[in-house]
């Protein structure tokens, strides 16, 4: 009877401990396939960047020989070249007093000229002085920027021109002075042109893009 006691009771313990290990369940087992893992993006922009590429000058293309005709301003693209200046020579005779006169555009010591020429007419209704650079720009040479200088002769008289009033006509050398040695090894050049609305000479234009109106010549200059 007392083994029977005993048997009852041991069966009894094994069913409450099986009870009790099968509703243990860890924590693992719980979540399961229902658990997900977020890993950040190491690489995602977080906050929008701006874009900084900034656009290049837009200007008109133009060759020698071209013409640039706007509503003030009339400039032909006549000769591109390489000098080593200019000079010009006048004489009249017609009278009992000859008059000679001289005039020349020069460089420094171990410089030249590269030189846009042709005529150029205002026409606008004031006049213009040469000095404020009516057309100005850059010459970009082998990658090297260089100023410009813009004058206006009467090169059949010799005449410097100080002013050109409404509807003149004259000669203009648009200039820059480089090294010789850079002068004579020209791989690659650019001249910008630009004109102000009415050649205003109050808007002081510092950069290309100060321009109303620009143009781009591509060319080697003649030697």
């Amino acid at each position: 009877m007392k083994r029977v006691i005993a048997l009852v009771l041991a069966l009894m313990m094994a069913l409450a401990l099986c009870a009790c290990g099968g509703g243990t369940q860890t924590n693992d087992e719980k979540t399961g396939s229902d658990t997900t893992t977020v890993t950040p993006n190491d690489n995602a922009d977080v906050t929008p960047t701006e874009d900084t590429t900034e656009e290049g000058i837009k200007a008109e293309t133009v060759a020698v020989g071209d013409k640039i005709s706007l509503d003030f301003v009339e400039m032909t693209l006549d000769q591109f070249e390489v000098s080593d200046g200019y000079q010009f020579e006048y004489t009249d005779n017609s009278s009992a007093i000859t008059i000679t006169r001289k005039t020349s555009i020069d460089c420094s010591s171990g410089m030249k000229l590269v030189c846009l020429k042709g005529s150029f007419m205002n026409k606008f209704n004031k006049e213009v002085f040469p000095s404020n650079d009516p057309a100005g720009g850059v010459i970009i040479i082998n990658g090297n920027e260089y100023s410009t200088t813009f004058e206006c002769y009467n090169a059949a008289e010799a005449e410097s021109i100080l002013n050109i009033v409404p509807q003149q006509q004259v000669d203009y050398f648009l200039y820059a002075e480089v090294p010789a040695s850079v002068a004579d090894s020209i791989e690659t050049c650019e001249v910008y042109i630009g004109f102000v609305e009415n050649m205003d000479p109050s808007v002081w234009a510092r950069e290309l893009s100060d321009y109303d109106y620009l143009y781009k010549l591509e060319a080697i200059p003649t030697k």
